[in-house]
């Protein structure tokens, strides 16, 4: 009885909050032009699957908010417990209707496995699901050593949990199937939770499998290959990504380069419970070691699923035919350039050998005419002082020969003797005097020498000297 007047006060709850929702779903279900009746394809077999519960079956994971809120309102007035008791009131009213309301009964579960009933009630106790319990490790184990009394299992859990509830007959069926609206209406309009279900919706035919690593035979090929894949995995993308078609080169690199930057809100949650259900442990110690082992084995999922995403985007980029061609052409590109690199550095290496030559070739001429001019001017300055040599021997052998004792002047004149634009003489010009001495007296040759000695003083700017005498002429006569 508390049970039920529990379920009743929550009815008037939700019949004073959905007044509105269901005057305007009342409205949607009874006018065609206002949109699609969900509520027509709903159908409870499966308390699992949400979408068909809402009627979504058909759009799934492609449902938007409004439309789940939508089908909601709409099975709101399909699945209400008071409409359905009205409905069962008028039947059992009729007098002609063989179905009538008759006193509830109580389940007879002496078939049931005792202990396989106690561990059902304290998993309906937990909130757990038919199907959740029917899963559940300890009455699988139990099944593996086929207990007695587990067999229709699925049945046998309904009739506890109806046992439970204290109530039975087409009401509790109704309350089943109105529970299960609100439930599947709780999840699929949380993000989070919904996302959960979502990536283990079996409804949903999740198929994570990817095409063989080979290239296709033309680009016809690869789209009929990858196009679908990459559809089916789109739906796991946290933003919305191009879709794989033909097109340019550049539409091709986008495509790519976002589902290289795909960020996945695929979500683990339900798949690691089903190991380790938090619910089930017995202390609190317990309880935070499966969350951690959850958390764990989440965490892996969740690498191995952006692993599987980064090898079908590397697959197909590896093999789709435009990145191939594109490719190609970068590295003929590329080969071309660095061939044209190379012909250019190897046209300007030329050009500088050449003019290396040229200008080695032009330095080793220069070199050569400095060097052969040298050597000339060489001889020409051995020959000159050869002949300065000769011409002062010369000019000093004429005074020499007459016994000239004092031959300060002629020895001066010499001096001055040098190669032509050191000196005031000339070996030509000392050679001239000296010749022009030959033959004459010492008195002429001193006159000659005197002359020369005053044109030496003159060119120097200096005062000459008186002119020598010859000692044989103021040498006084013998006794």
């Amino acid at each position: 009885p508390s049970v039920q007047a529990v379920e009743f006060a929550g009815r008037a709850v939700h019949a004073v909050f959905h007044a509105d929702a269901d005057k305007e779903a009342e409205q949607e279900s009874s006018s065609p032009s206002k949109g699609v009746d969900y509520s027509a394809d709903a159908n409870m077999n499966d308390k699992e699957d949400y979408y068909q519960i809402l009627g979504l079956q058909k759009l799934r994971f492609r449902s938007t908010l409004d439309q789940i809120k939508k089908a909601y309102r709409q099975c709101v007035l399909k699945y209400h417990p008071d409409k359905l008791a009205q409905q069962e009131d008028k039947k059992n009213s009729d007098p002609s209707s063989p179905e009538k309301k008759g006193d509830d009964k109580a389940e007879d579960l002496s078939d049931v496995n005792k202990k396989a009933k106690e561990i059902i009630e304290r998993l309906i106790g937990q909130g757990k699901s038919d199907v959740q319990i029917c899963k559940n490790y300890q009455i699988q184990e139990m099944i593996d050593e086929k207990r007695d009394g587990l067999d229709n299992l699925e049945d046998k859990v309904r009739r506890i949990r109806r046992v439970l509830e204290g109530r039975t007959g087409a009401e509790t069926e109704a309350d089943q199937a109105f529970k299960a609206l609100s439930h599947a209406m709780s999840v699929l309009s949380d993000v989070q939770k919904r996302r959960a279900y979502d990536s283990k919706d079996a409804g949903a035919d999740i198929d994570d499998s990817l095409p063989s690593d080979k290239p296709p035979k033309d680009l016809d090929d690869f789209l009929r290959t990858w196009a679908p894949v990459f559809d089916r995995n789109s739906r796991w993308s946290s933003k919305p990504l191009p879709q794989l078609l033909e097109g340019s080169i550049e539409e091709v690199l986008d495509f790519y380069d976002a589902w290289f930057n795909m960020e996945s809100w695929r979500d683990f949650t339900l798949d690691v419970e089903d190991a380790h259900d938090p619910e089930e442990a017995q202390c609190r110690e317990e309880k935070r070691w499966m969350e951690r082992e959850n958390k764990k084995s989440a965490e892996k999922m969740k690498k191995n699923e952006n692993n599987r995403i980064n090898r079908l985007v590397e697959t197909a980029h590896k093999h789709d035919p435009r990145i191939v061609a594109y490719k190609e052409e970068l590295k003929n590109k590329k080969k071309a350039a660095k061939q044209s690199r190379f012909a250019g550095k190897a046209e300007a290496e030329e050009i500088a050998r050449k003019k290396a030559e040229e200008e080695a070739a032009a330095k080793k001429a220069i070199d050569d005419a400095k060097a052969e001019q040298k050597k000339g001017e060489k001889a020409i300055k051995e020959t000159n002082k050869r002949n300065v040599r000769i011409a002062k021997k010369a000019f000093r052998e004429v005074f020499e020969g007459h016994g000239l004792q004092d031959m300060s002047k002629v020895l001066e004149i010499c001096e001055n003797c040098a190669m032509p634009g050191e000196g005031i003489f000339s070996a030509e010009d000392l050679t001239g005097f000296a010749s022009s001495m030959a033959g004459l007296s010492l008195d002429d040759s001193l006159k000659v020498s005197n002359r020369v000695y005053a044109t030496l003083c003159e060119k120097r700017g200096t005062e000459a000297p008186p002119p020598q005498e010859s000692p044989v002429a103021s040498a006084a006569p013998p006794p």
